[in-house]
């Protein structure tokens, strides 16, 4: 383990002093802590590794750093293989941004909270990309904020939508730490910083001219493109359900000798019934010759075993899924098939719902959504009637414009 001392001027103040950093390197990987001393770069002398004598401190500033410097070796001594613990007593009470963002990723996969797990680990990651392994949040600054919104946008190509997602996340971080006593109220740097505002996302989704060309899109029964095809089209057919919902649908669970469907959605654990059309039923009777416990053949036995580990094959096959629905759409001619992914049967169900009944009601019901809970309670035959007749003006025999 190695220790020196750097003058840090990429984060020279208006008064033209830099602050002094410790550095820790230990097999090739590199930590950072902050003295909490600053000079202008003139007065340091970095081959002797000292503040010059011109600087009227440099007595009390060079005592300083060579007692940190001696309590740096002497827990060097008792962690010989752990920057980190040296990093973390040398700290004190000091707070890291990425330790805190860490922690919080990590909370949230113990209690089974996976895609925000994801998120909040993905937020880390950037947060670390851009700044080096060492954050404090008396460095997370409006400037800071500024510099990781550019980050965002010119190194790794984000776009406004998710430039925003990423802030917003940010924000609930800082909040959190002042509920737990890391930061004042006062130190938000939120506060004197204005976050961008996300641009309307563009919501793409088929028409129902271009849902029959997919149906009578012919495939080898057997191809993969077969199965990811009837899957979207399984999506929408069913009231716009999530790939994670269709993936783990199970026949003896699910699927109701009555022809509707039951489940509770794994994002928002909303329970969902509805009937399904013809199409969706012709499409899972298509699909019993694969024998899997699942409607579909995208998971194995066992893998809804671990909601980890279930979240992470749904991921996987979700990537796959949609590179082929967008050679299935460019097969059936459908226009801009590069737009095309399996949240897009959501939004096609939605749209195509709407035009076709005028039921906003019953179209949220279908959906799921959480915030008609209370509707929910006291009409509930009534929701099961709407959202049964929303599925035949859809998909019955009727025109749907």
């Amino acid at each position: 383990m190695r220790f020196r001392f750097e003058l840090r001027t990429d984060k020279m103040g208006a008064d033209g002093a830099a602050p002094i950093y410790l550095r820790i390197t230990h097999r090739r990987r590199l930590w950072r802590i902050a003295t909490d001393v600053r000079v202008p770069p003139e007065a340091w002398n970095d081959r002797k590794q000292e503040v010059r004598r011109s600087h009227p401190l440099a007595r009390a500033i060079n005592a300083r750093l060579k007692d940190l410097l001696i309590e740096a070796q002497r827990l060097a001594l008792e962690h010989p293989n752990d920057p980190e613990a040296v990093r973390a007593a040398l700290k004190g009470a000091r707070g890291d941004v990425l330790e805190f963002a860490h922690k919080h990723a990590e909370t949230l996969r113990r209690q089974g909270a996976y895609w925000e797990f994801r998120k909040y680990f993905t937020l880390a990651q950037k947060l670390e990309t851009c700044f080096g392994r060492t954050l404090e949040w008396r460095d997370l600054d409006a400037a800071a904020l500024e510099r990781f919104e550019r980050f965002l946008a010119a190194e790794l190509g984000n776009g406004p939508a998710t430039i925003a997602k990423e802030l917003q996340r940010l924000h609930r971080l800082v909040r959190l730490a002042i509920r737990r006593g890391e930061l004042e109220a006062g130190q938000d740097p939120f506060l004197r910083y204005e976050r961008p505002k996300a641009t309307r996302p563009f919501r793409r989704r088929l028409t129902l001219e271009e849902v029959r060309r997919l149906e009578a899109l012919e495939l080898p029964e057997d191809a993969p493109l077969a199965l990811y095809r009837d899957v979207f089209l399984f999506a929408i057919y069913a009231g716009g359900m999530r790939f994670g919902d269709v993936c783990t649908l199970r026949r003896e669970v699910n699927l109701g000798p009555d022809g509707w469907l039951r489940y509770d959605m794994m994002k928002t654990g909303t329970r969902v019934e509805l009937p399904l059309p013809p199409p969706a039923l012709e499409i899972v009777r298509r699909w019993e010759r694969e024998r899997s416990p699942f409607v579909f053949p995208l998971l194995e036995p066992g893998d809804d075993a671990n909601p980890l580990r279930l979240r992470r094959r749904i991921a996987s096959k979700n990537a796959i899924a949609n590179r082929a629905i967008k050679e299935a759409c460019r097969l059936a001619g459908i226009a801009r098939p590069e737009e095309v992914s399996m949240h897009v049967a959501r939004h096609t169900f939605a749209d195509l719902s709407r035009r076709a009944s005028g039921d906003v009601f019953a179209v949220s019901r279908a959906l799921g959504h959480r915030d008609l809970a209370t509707t929910q309670r006291y009409l509930s035959e009534l929701d099961r009637d709407a959202v049964a007749r929303l599925i035949e003006t859809v998909w019955g025999d009727g025109d749907a414009a």
